[in-house]
């Protein structure tokens, strides 16, 4: 078992809140906040093909020794699934979903939004630029798009800032304190490799664009709504 700690630090590194986002989609009281945080996290699972792009960032050892696994596939599930969690727990009160949305218009959207973004990331990575800037460049038009159709959004984008960031960086102190070989799987001469506070840069930049982005993204998606009051709570800051 201490190899396979030492060897494959990241499968370890995300199985533990991978088990506990599990607990709380299947077992927490709030149905209408932790339904969609499950389709949240369903919805990401193709944003784990991004792993292909970014092995100058880093080169994690995954099961299996391919470009792609089964840690990428609960990592971009957990995250998912989390970011909504923490983008939309202070409103869990206010929020409304329709509840007989077909399935397939949700993911017709999502792709219809999704792809031009993925493609412009290819785009970018393909002209050069390194896949973390591109990433965070695609993710502006689809952003402004989503804003510009539906302003009172951007509630879910700053809350998603405000909580997910930190909790994304309190969780890579946490791994790094737990499994230090973990830290090994970045290239270090690769760009966003800087540290701050222990944590790579690129780290938090991800997280940042992703807590702004993805909430947006499935509460347009899956048509959610805000009541009055909750709306008016959220912009006088209680």
């Amino acid at each position: 078992m201490s190899n396979m700690l030492t060897s494959h630090p990241y499968i370890f590194s995300i199985l533990p809140l991978f088990t506990v986002v599990c607990v709380i989609l299947f077992r927490g009281r709030r149905r209408q906040l932790t339904r969609v945080a499950l389709y949240s996290g369903l919805a990401c699972l193709p944003c784990s093909l991004l792993a292909l792009t970014d092995r100058e960032y880093w080169r994690p050892a995954r099961l299996g020794g391919g470009p792609i696994g089964v840690e990428d596939l609960l990592f971009t599930f957990t995250t998912g699934a989390v970011v909504w969690l923490c983008s939309a727990w202070p409103y869990r009160r206010d929020l409304r979903m329709p509840s007989h949305l077909p399935a397939s218009r949700v993911a017709k959207r999502i792709l219809l939004w999704g792809l031009p973004s993925e493609a412009l990331q290819a785009a970018l990575w393909l002209a050069g630029l390194d896949y973390m800037s591109a990433m965070l460049l695609a993710s502006v038009p689809l952003l402004t798009v989503l804003l510009v159709r539906r302003p009172r959004l951007w509630i879910l984008a700053f809350s998603g800032l405000a909580f997910f960031v930190p909790a994304h960086f309190a969780g890579f102190k946490l791994a790094f304190a737990t499994l230090p070989d973990l830290v090994l799987q970045w290239n270090k001469q690769g760009p966003w490799a800087a540290g701050f506070l222990g944590v790579p840069a690129g780290e938090l930049a991800w997280a940042a664009a992703f807590a702004i982005l993805w909430p947006v993204v499935m509460a347009s998606a899956l048509e959610v709504e805000f009541r009055a009051a909750g709306a008016a709570a959220a912009s006088s800051g209680l």
